[in-house]
């Protein structure tokens, strides 16, 4: 019988993706009936029972949306069932047992277990466990009332969501330095900048603050940031380190001592909390006439904001967050990716039949949506278009045909059109890029072939200009990977 991690890959990436965003201290093992499970240690305080080392077991039918969930955690330290038999007549808040008699921690609430389309990942089921344990070390150490009942413990759910807020933040110098650099450069103006880092419990650490991007609006009392240009820097950045820092929050200065939000900043900060399971750093800057910052924690139904203190000290940065990559490490990776590329060169080159690429291509095209158009067509592009066609869509075609040994050459044709030639001169396969406003209809198109073949999802707004290319006397629309694409089918 096949596991559900070896049926479905990516699920199984996900979830280790997602474990290692918020709980890289587990690691995951296989039980002896092939189940596979993750175990470590989570720490909420110094005092008694503020330790527990936890085991997340996923079920042989995970993912499934089962009383409970698919994914059950285990209390190894303290054990649960030791724990209620010392406990006698007192019964441990919120607990269930499973076939063989073991108690784990029921993680949801009420609501959640009448949702029956409801599945929840590892990770997403330990942060509940959090939660738990938040409840129930309070109730083992008398904080909150012996005779609970499950109301109770269903609002106090409610009330904390399943957020671990943060109740401390530790910059990394280069971040917090970096903060101080863009508030001096935009020191006339409101500006602002996002933090990208690790969270650990209760404890968020900040590694690295990236600039707000060049097209943001920069006011002396109204500041905007680049969406596009901060989504692409901090996934740059990431890659430095592994792809294990996530973005955390977000900062702006505001003018003269002002060290609350305005509707426009809660706006902003509901967005970013909204993409972090409900819950956001967000600073403020003032400079009063010293540089102030004011750090808050930002969560979610309901919104609220809350002070929270921060400080600046690498050394108290565990080495594992605030290391990059070694530079070996990525070498390795980059062989690893070329060495696979070549495999799958040479297992078509050993194919019986010896398909060439060309025809490979050809087959591919054939049976590609396209249309027929006027012969002798020629589509004008601006610069910045054929700029955008040699830089956004050719390169990746020319690195697969680098990578699998296929010639290529591409040219700067009248009225900005671009000539791609995959293959030989004399016998490759010629395309026209260009980019079309399919907003207008144009004669040379058959329209109804047109609008009957390309849906409306397949075009950009019906109003967007769109990457297409020519080739035979038909009009294909671009969709990236064009070369790539073929050649995975092929090998189907």
């Amino acid at each position: 019988m096949r596991h559900w991690y070896e049926k479905d890959i990516d699920l199984l990436e996900a979830e280790q993706q997602a474990m290692r965003q918020f709980f890289p201290q587990f690691q995951l093992n296989k039980l002896d009936d092939d189940r596979l499970y993750w175990l470590g240690t989570v720490k909420i305080s110094n005092e008694k029972y503020g330790s527990w080392t936890l085991m997340a077991v996923y079920d042989h039918d995970h993912p499934s949306s089962t009383y409970g969930g698919s994914v059950k955690v285990y209390s190894v330290n303290p054990d649960l069932n030791e724990l209620q038999s010392q406990l006698s007549s007192k019964r441990i808040p919120h607990i269930l047992k499973d076939t063989a008699g073991n108690y784990y921690m029921s993680v949801g609430t009420i609501e959640d277990f009448k949702k029956s389309n409801v599945v929840c990942s590892a990770a997403a089921t330990l942060r509940g466990a959090m939660r738990w344990i938040l409840y129930t070390t309070r109730w083992l150490n008398g904080d909150i009332e012996e005779n609970f009942t499950t109301t109770s413990f269903e609002s106090f759910l409610h009330e904390n969501g399943d957020l671990i807020v943060p109740k401390h933040v530790i910059f990394s110098n280069r971040a917090f330095t970096a903060l101080l650099a863009e508030t001096k450069e935009k020191i006339k103006t409101e500006t602002g900048g996002i933090f990208i880092g690790v969270m650990r419990n209760d404890t968020w650490y900040v590694v690295e603050a990236i600039d707000p991007g060049p097209k943001s609006i920069f006011q002396t009392a109204y500041f905007e940031y680049d969406g596009d240009y901060v989504r692409h820097l901090a996934n740059k950045v990431n890659r430095l380190y592994g792809d294990k820092l996530d973005v955390l929050g977000l900062w702006h200065r505001h003018p003269g001592s002002m060290d609350t939000f305005s509707s426009t900043d809660e706006g902003t900060i509901k967005q970013f909390a909204e993409q972090n399971n409900g819950i956001t750093l967000s600073a403020l800057v003032n400079i009063d006439p010293k540089f102030r910052l004011t750090m808050y924690v930002a969560t979610l139904n309901p919104t609220s904001y809350k002070k929270i203190n921060y400080e600046v000290d690498d050394s108290k940065i565990p080495q594992e967050i605030k290391n990059v990559l070694p530079h070996k490490e990525i070498e390795k990776q980059i062989n690893s990716i070329i060495n696979e590329r070549y495999s799958l060169s040479k297992h078509n080159e050993s194919k019986k039949n010896k398909t060439s690429f060309r025809d490979i291509l050809a087959n591919y095209l054939h049976t590609t949506k396209h249309i027929p158009i006027s012969n002798g067509v020629i589509f004008e592009n601006s610069e910045d278009e054929y700029n955008k066609i040699i830089d956004d869509y050719l390169v990746d075609e020319c690195l697969f045909c680098d990578e699998h040994g296929i010639p290529y050459v591409f040219e700067k044709k009248k009225l900005n059109e671009v000539e791609f030639l995959v293959g030989d001169v004399n016998s490759g396969l010629k395309f026209s890029f260009f980019i079309i406003n399919f907003k207008y209809r144009n004669n040379f198109i058959n329209q109804n072939l047109f609008w009957r073949l390309f849906s409306t999802n397949e075009i950009k707004k019906m109003t967007g200009k769109n990457p297409c290319f020519i080739h035979k006397g038909n009009l294909y629309l671009y969709k990236g990977n064009l070369l790539k694409k073929a050649w995975e089918e092929f090998k189907k």
